[in-house]
């Protein structure tokens, strides 16, 4: 039987996406062995995440200045940017559908894992154009006042 603090530790390390019981309880005991600093660390960095780290107000990144670095003054605002998973690939693309730039977070990838790459890849791709067909679509509907043109609506 297993102190009630380091019960209540498994249980909630068992909450996290990933971590059943075996992987919660390493962790645990993991904690336990190591140093009191350690465990201070670790509980400054999810504060620090939860009270500075938010989404981006105008395209859902992962940031703690809102707007983004991509969204405020520097970028050319003819150009869309749409995150889809930000903690996994990022894709940004102009109103051509011409990528603009694409980002991958190395802790996802693994050399056995070209094909999963691959495929997020192209869902990234795929949904950041179907989001920048959405958004032209929205925009043209604006500026032609619900007119219905053949070929633009």
């Amino acid at each position: 039987m297993l102190p009630e603090p380091l019960t209540r530790l498994v249980e909630q390390l068992q909450r996290l996406p990933g971590i059943g019981a075996k992987s919660a309880q390493r962790l645990a005991f993991h904690m336990l062995r190591n140093p009191r600093e350690d465990a201070d660390r670790l509980c400054d960095a999810i504060r620090d995440v939860k009270e500075r780290v938010t989404y981006c107000s105008v395209c859902n990144n992962i940031t703690d200045t809102d707007p983004c670095a991509f969204c405020s003054g520097g970028r050319d605002v003819r150009q869309i940017c749409v995150v889809e998973e930000p903690q996994n690939v990022t894709v940004v693309m102009n109103g051509a559908k011409q990528v603009q730039s694409l980002v991958i977070d190395p802790t996802v990838v693994s050399k056995d894992d070209v094909e999963m790459l691959q495929d997020m890849i192209v869902a990234a791709l795929n949904d950041a154009q179907r989001k920048v067909d959405e958004r032209l679509s929205q925009s043209m509907s604006g500026l032609m006042g619900g007119l219905k043109i053949p070929g633009l609506s």
